[in-house]
């Protein structure tokens, strides 16, 4: 039961919670500090956040094509 429900909890708790966390704030700071320019820092950040959108539509969209075929 539990292992049939993991890739639910990971693709619909785990893995927004540590993108909006970590990855996109890391990515933000990172581009902050070599640039030392605020404005690029927010759009190294929003365009993080956007490769993360599109990624974890195209994830879940797999996911739900591929349990829908089994049904």
């Amino acid at each position: 039961m539990i292992m049939k429900r993991l890739p639910i909890f990971i693709l619909a708790i785990f893995l927004p919670w540590v993108a909006l966390v970590f990855i996109v704030p890391a990515i933000a700071l990172r581009i902050f500090r070599i640039t030392d320019n605020q404005v690029l820092g927010y759009a190294g950040g929003l365009i993080g956040f956007v490769i993360f959108l599109i990624a974890w539509y195209k994830l879940s969209e797999y996911y739900l094509r591929r349990n829908l075929e089994k049904t």
